[in-house]
């Protein structure tokens, strides 16, 4: 089951493995900023107005717009890019780039990608792979000259692959980054993964047995970055905009390493959950690969619109079709991480998607592997609530295939409903906890994530606030006693009741 997104700390890892308006903000002037020459057509205008004013905080709950749940979440800048038949059918940006001036944020507001970094990534990787005929599942310290993964007596079971990297199965450490609040004395990529001052975060070492199970790894994804480095001769920034970037157009789009070349664009600054701007405006991430990159909606839309194209087979500038598919295809059977995405199905449908987190930022993007539809949102805060709100807004005015709505069964339930459900339950080494708190029940795994469990049916819920969208079914055995519950988020895991 996905996390709820934090601060960087890249909480992709699942169950199985987030016109112009005004109106009065805190006694301040809140300004919704769209496009002034409004450049659609009236059937895009009814779209666009419908996704705005049909926001819902949870199943069932009554529509509420952007506007008010902007405030109501104490937001200050939201940008949106919608795919639909593989094209940015529209994008619009809400509220302020930054506090000091009120500044009106647009569509080219450049935001921090956080872990949606690790697209591009992966992306950058297999073009480079594909190019030169590199093989994904080769040892990758026969790539590396400055660093090597340690592996004591050269153990077959112990080597660490380029898909193992990209898929967060590798088994190192590292789960994700803090940033560095100015751009002096930034760490280099060898002294981040060997945890060498200047750096702020641990050495990157084997924690787990390689391609046993998912460990999410900011630590492998900066690995690869040096792999990308050492082989090409330039830098990670240039090889990403040179075979990237710039074939396809991106005025909008650099690395945290290169704000004073490239920042001189529409930057967004940092907001903290309470809407107040960070002193230092935002943090920098010399961990390009994995949490660096600056780019807007639009932009990363259209990274992810190339990527649409090659899986069917079209004409595309960075991946050919076999790569893209080899790219979306998680190398663990029951996993949802495929290679610099997360992959899971609803319905029919394939779907792929990443959020991003960095201090003071959060951002998300959705995409179809075959309809050619998708979001993108970004924010300059820190409550994620409002683009699982937008994404459900989306999917239902674009008719996405497998996003059908399901509402809030009314229910209430027993004494001993609430016996029967509440408790512990186990997945090999893993425990998660459901309890009956404020005529409620929650499901929560100890330091790592929680959400309500809304029923859909008596025995039937979904996690709200948990992507991609994960249902529980409570199971009972002939005697109608609860044994387990099966948690389904794109593949079913069984989890057992632990008796008392």
């Amino acid at each position: 089951m996905v996390r709820k997104v934090k601060k960087e700390s890249n909480n992709d890892m699942s169950i199985t493995k987030s016109l112009l308006v005004y109106c009065a903000l805190l006694g301040g002037i809140y300004q919704l900023h769209a496009q002034t020459d409004n450049p659609y057509s009236t059937e895009v205008q009814q779209k666009i107005q419908q996704v705005e004013n049909e926001l819902k905080s949870a199943y069932g709950d009554e529509s509420q717009s952007i506007s008010n749940q902007m405030q109501a979440y104490k937001l200050k800048g939201l940008s949106i890019a919608v795919i639909d038949n593989f094209e940015v059918v529209w994008a619009k940006a809400y509220g302020i780039s930054e506090s000091e001036n009120n500044t009106a944020a647009t569509t080219k507001t450049v935001f921090q990608a956080g872990s949606m970094s690790k697209t591009v990534n992966a992306l950058a990787l297999l073009k480079w792979a594909e190019d030169k005929g590199v093989d994904l599942d080769a040892d990758v310290n026969s790539m590396l000259k400055s660093w090597q993964v340690p592996n004591k007596n050269n153990r077959a079971d112990r080597v660490v692959t380029l898909r193992m990297l990209l898929s967060h199965t590798a088994g190192l450490s590292v789960h994700g980054f803090g940033g560095y609040r100015k751009p002096d004395n930034l760490p280099s990529v060898l002294q981040i993964l060997k945890g060498e001052k200047p750096a702020n975060s641990r050495p990157v070492i084997p924690t787990i047995l390689p391609n046993i199970e998912i460990l999410y790894s900011g630590g492998g994804t900066t690995l690869s970055q040096l792999i990308l480095m050492e082989n090409t001769g330039v830098s990670y920034e240039q090889y990403v905009r040179q075979n990237i970037l710039t074939p396809l157009g991106l005025a909008n789009a650099f690395y945290s390493v290169e704000l004073d070349q490239y920042g001189q664009q529409e930057v967004a600054h940092a907001h903290v959950k309470n809407g107040k701007p960070i002193k230092n405006l935002y943090n920098f991430y010399p961990e390009s690969a994995a949490a660096g990159l600056w780019t807007n909606p639009t932009d990363l839309a259209t990274i992810l619109i190339d990527l649409q194209e090659s899986l069917r087979g079209h004409k595309a500038q960075v991946l050919s079709q076999s790569a893209a598919q080899e790219m979306i295809t998680p190398p663990l059977s029951d996993g949802l991480t495929a290679l610099g995405i997360f992959a899971y199905k609803k319905g029919d449908e394939t779907y792929l998607y990443h959020s991003g987190s960095t201090r003071g930022f959060l951002g998300e993007y959705i995409i179809s592997s075959t309809t050619g539809q998708g979001l993108v949102v970004m924010i300059n805060g820190e409550d994620s609530r409002i683009i699982e709100e937008i994404k459900k807004s989306v999917a239902q005015a674009y008719q996405w295939p497998g996003f059908e709505p399901k509402e809030k069964a009314d229910i209430s339930f027993s004494d001993n409903d609430i016996q029967a459900y509440s408790g512990t339950y186990q997945f090999k080494k893993r425990q998660v906890t459901v309890r009956y708190e404020k005529e409620a029940f929650s499901i929560s795994e100890k330091g790592k994530w929680s959400g309500e469990l809304i029923p859909l049916s008596r025995t039937s819920f979904v996690v709200e606030g948990i992507n991609p969208e994960t249902t529980i079914e409570f199971e009972t055995n002939e005697d109608g006693v609860v044994t387990e519950i099966k948690a389904t988020q794109g593949a079913t895991i069984t989890w057992s009741k632990v008796e008392k």
